[in-house]
């Protein structure tokens, strides 16, 4: 199904087919389909396409090209490539093993089949005869639709009103472009016809394109790292492409700062190193929630140095890593950010390795790196580089300095496969000398359909996880638009029968069992919620205003208590504890509440004191009158302000 040799066009229609197929996989968190507004817990819908796709890919290459099966799973060959390939095994085995520890066991099987997947694509990439050129194929596919989408998005949208919602859009598929398009730059360089050149050239500039115009920081960097390792290894390692080399190097620069100036000067649209100097972005605000998020994972580190905490854990155990910081240093001024953020995963890949997987997932994990590192020493030593080999290392190299700033890297699969097939291109030239199988020459295939056959299992498991992942958010998603209670309630159970770690659905089916008045179930669903990763300030709260409707006093005191824990600089959990403790008659640590709000920021202690006790009316009205209150629409977090709109505190009279 991969020869590269065509010998008919039934042939050529098939394999055109599943590139398609296999590019639009790639592609296909750019699906709309119908989902909640509150969506969280693990990424599914592009490890459902690619599971399918995966097995699918296995089962014909099983029926119709035995060989090329066998030739990809051969392991034969290169002791490097064999490193390579038992370390990253291991590496997955560990993850597996990380459910028998790990909070979500399931988070950890997403984890490693999601691993499982990388490890399948990078040996059929690296083991099939024609791979190279398919490979070609498939990639150009997602840089196309990307780059003109995005481009079409940011032209033709109000970018003030959706810059959010735009950068994280195609921020998720910037790592991927970084690691394929070098790659169109190589084939531009060694292609003979100028036809074939042309549109290697414009795929990989638009790629290029695509990545700047996605606004991430860390990518663009990440992007100069890719493209000048490229360049500059050709020109220096490859005499015959030297020229070439420089003078696509010099189009690369131009085509950069174009790019850079045209948006920075001429639309209201900012350049990404406007974002990377400060002029869009003064507050530096997604920096210093990464500086935070770094400090909270080394705390994990310390605390799991070991074996970690699970794969793919990271989000679930934060809280209990961010008290432990806290407690460590109570000082530190970084502890107010993220009072209203859900810190899923740590925006450092090593990092968030190191804390789910411990020093021997770390070991693991980096032992294929170090034996490619040593493969790649050889074969410059033997002066066998080419413009194409050098641009997988370029296109892996960008790949790891994004993993050093972004929350996606590997933990999303389509940006896995991509660098599946990059590092399958290059490990290419480790198999080249390898021992080929032959029935005639005594070597059996039953082994290594075995193995085949085991692929297909996990690709399996993965799509049936990832199904009801997705089939979950469906319901939750029916349930929002659902005519009374009773059904909501109906549907969101299925949702969670389907996902029973869906944090978002527990959510709000505490929400609907509050409206019909049952309080004791709508506290136990919203902690339930919190206990899968939703645990914020205003979580909190809504859950100490359910145990308080369901008569149990002691329960919304925990509740705040936990969260002012966790938050210790939240000046809103600090007043609305107060409220909580004053309920239970304890009005001196109320005053010991206030005071440490009051210490932290007065005229937020005193907005929400004024909107917990009167109401938000009364609040706004003091705050007209008072420049040390702020009103309610100044209050943080804004979300946990909607709590209390049009509402009276349960407070009594003011004791303070």
């Amino acid at each position: 199904m991969l020869d590269v040799q065509i010998h008919d066009r039934r042939s050529a229609t098939s394999l055109a087919a599943v590139a398609l197929a296999a590019g639009l996989v790639l592609i296909s968190p750019l699906l709309p389909l119908p989902m909640p507004g509150f969506v969280t817990g693990l990424p599914w819908k592009a490890e459902f396409f690619s599971s399918v796709f995966i097995a699918l890919l296995l089962f014909a290459l099983y029926i119709y090209r035995p060989k090329y099966l066998a030739s990809a799973f051969d392991l034969q060959g290169d002791k490097y490539f064999l490193g390579i390939i038992c370390a990253l095994a291991a590496f997955i085995c560990w993850s597996a093993l990380s459910s028998i520890w790990a909070t979500s066991p399931a988070s950890a099987a997403h984890h490693t089949l999601s691993w499982a997947a990388v490890l399948i694509v990078t040996l059929l990439v690296s083991g099939i005869k024609g791979s190279r050129s398919f490979s070609f194929a498939v990639i150009g596919i997602p840089i196309f639709i990307i780059a003109l989408t995005c481009i079409a998005d940011l032209l033709s949208s109000d970018f003030a009103a959706s810059e959010g919602v735009l950068r994280i859009r195609y921020a998720k598929f910037a790592e991927m472009l970084i690691t394929v398009s070098p790659l169109m730059w190589a084939g531009a360089m060694s292609a003979k016809q100028s036809r074939v050149r042309f549109l290697l050239l414009s795929c990989g500039a638009l790629g290029w394109v695509a990545v700047m115009l996605s606004l991430s920081k860390g990518a663009f960097i990440a992007g100069i790292v890719a493209y000048m390792t490229m360049f500059w290894g050709v020109a220096l390692m490859v005499r015959k492409y030297r020229r070439r080399a420089t003078l696509l190097a010099g189009t690369w620069l131009a085509l950069t700062l174009a790019v850079q100036i045209l948006f920075s000067a001429a639309t209201n649209i900012p350049s990404t190193t406007d974002y990377i100097s400060g002029k869009a972005d003064q507050t530096r605000s997604t920096s210093q929630m990464r500086l935070f998020t770094w400090k909270v994972a080394e705390q994990m580190i310390r605390d799991n140095w070991l074996i970690g905490v699970g794969g793919d854990n990271f989000g679930l155990r934060f809280n209990e890593s961010r008290y432990r910081y806290a407690t460590a240093n109570p000082s530190d001024a970084d502890l107010e950010i993220g009072e209203d953020y859900l810190f899923e995963r740590a925006h450092n890949e090593p990092l968030q390795i190191a804390a789910e997987l411990g020093v021997v997932g770390v070991l693991l994990i980096a032992a294929p790196f170090v034996l490619f590192g040593f493969a790649v020493f050889k074969i410059a030593c033997r002066n066998k580089m080419t413009p194409l080999f050098i641009s997988c290392l370029a296109g892996c190299a960008g790949f790891a300095v994004a993993s050093m700033f972004s929350s996606f890297s590997f933990r999303a699969i389509q940006n896995g496969i991509a660098f599946a097939i990059v590092s399958g291109l290059a490990l290419r030239t480790l198999r080249n000398g390898r021992r080929m199988l032959n029935e005639e020459k005594g070597f059996s295939y039953r082994q290594i359909k075995l193995v085949a056959v085991g692929a297909v299992a996990l690709s399996a498991f993965l799509i049936f996880t990832s199904a009801a992942a997705g089939l979950s958010r469906f319901y939750q998603y029916r349930a929002q638009g659902a005519r009374d209670n009773a059904s909501r309630v109906e549907l969101l159970k299925t949702a969670i029968t389907l996902d029973g770690e869906n944090a978002a659905a527990y959510s709000t089916l505490s929400s609907v069992l509050a409206a019909d008045g049952n309080f004791p179930g709508a506290a136990a669903a919203m902690r339930t919620a919190i206990n899968n990763g939703i645990g914020v300030t205003q979580t909190y709260s809504v859950l100490a205003a359910f145990e308080t409707s369901a008569g149990n006093a002691t329960g919304a005191e925990k509740a705040m208590s936990e969260a002012v824990a966790i938050y210790p600089r939240s000046v809103f959990a600090r007043v609305r504890y107060a409220q909580t403790l004053e309920l239970n008659g304890k009005y001196s640590e109320v005053r010991q509440q206030i005071d440490a709000a009051n210490a932290i920021d007065s005229k937020q202690s005193r907005g929400w004191t004024a909107l917990l006790r009167d109401g938000d009316l009364a609040a706004f009205r003091a705050s007209a009158q008072d420049t040390g209150i702020d009103p309610p629409a100044s209050l943080r977090p804004s979300e946990a302000v909607f709590q209390f709109i049009d509402s009276r505190s349960v407070f009594g009279a003011d004791r303070r």
